[in-house]
């Protein structure tokens, strides 16, 4: 587990849950994906639902940078 990258996870979790956006993940594939604060971290990966509630699996791997919406 990339624990550095879980930690950002949870940091965007809390800005999330209080308001301040979605949790935006710049993926290693040049997509931005927008996930609702739904979402689980698991040993190698993450789940939760993007902003249109379709299911969404990311390998840590795959995961450039999380930010906040309006970075």
């Amino acid at each position: 587990m990339d624990s550095e990258k879980r930690h950002e996870l949870q940091l965007a979790l809390d800005r999330a849950l209080a308001g301040q956006g979605p949790v935006v993940i710049s993926a290693s594939s040049g997509k931005l994906i927008t996930l609702q604060p739904d979402f689980t971290c698991f040993e190698n990966h993450i789940e939760g639902t993007d902003e249109q509630g379709a299911p969404v699996k990311l390998p840590y791997d795959d995961i450039e940078k999380i930010h906040a919406a309006d970075q």
